[in-house]
């Protein structure tokens, strides 16, 4: 039973004032589950969407449903600390999620070479510097030309770790093989 529509239909009848209130009651009635289903099931099942997303599309897709969330709750009229923290939550799962799909996709051979590069440089940003390096540190030693002068200019981004790990690398090369690292390496400072 829809309140509203009895409660409008009820008062074009003529319908007494006791039950035009009964009715006005059970639109607030109504309204209250709307508004606790929201705050309660809404964010869990976009965090677990979040969750379950394969790829960075997928993840994209899912992170649509943040703003419908957002006014669901505003319209329940949830408070504005309450939407500030479901919003901070749902944004952080969304964020480690996105990491934890460049991680993956960094060395990841099967992936173009534009994704695996934006994989590379999101590692480089969003991770700490320890965990960024022990990440892109395999992706130096194994990936192609291209996806390892990526990883060396990621590297010398996150700091003194990174340009330990990118001179530590480059140290065991020759000369010749030392060249596509040469603009990464003038980023770091000499040992």
């Amino acid at each position: 039973m829809d309140a509203r529509l009895s409660y409008r239909q009820a008062a074009t009848r003529g319908a007494r004032p006791l039950q035009l209130v009964i009715l006005l009651y059970q639109q607030g009635i109504d309204d209250l589950r709307r508004a606790l289903l929201t705050r309660r099931i809404k964010p869990f099942l976009l965090r677990r969407a979040i969750e379950l997303a394969a790829s960075p599309a997928e993840l994209a897709a899912v992170s649509a449903g943040l703003t419908p969330m957002i006014i669901a709750l505003h319209d329940g009229r949830a408070a504005a600390e309450q939407v500030a923290a479901v919003r901070s939550v749902v944004l952080d799962a969304l964020t480690r999620r996105l990491v934890e799909l460049a991680v993956r996709d960094a060395g990841n051979a099967q992936e173009p070479l534009v994704v695996r590069s934006a994989a590379v440089r999101a590692v480089a940003r969003t991770l700490p510097a320890s965990e960024a390096v022990a990440v892109l540190r395999p992706v130096l030693a194994t990936a192609d030309v291209p996806l390892q002068r990526r990883a060396a200019e990621a590297l010398a981004t996150v700091g003194p770790e990174g340009c330990a790990a990118l001179q530590a690398h480059t140290g065991k090369l020759s000369a010749e093989a030392q060249k596509p690292f040469a603009q990464a390496l003038g980023r770091c400072p000499t040992p």
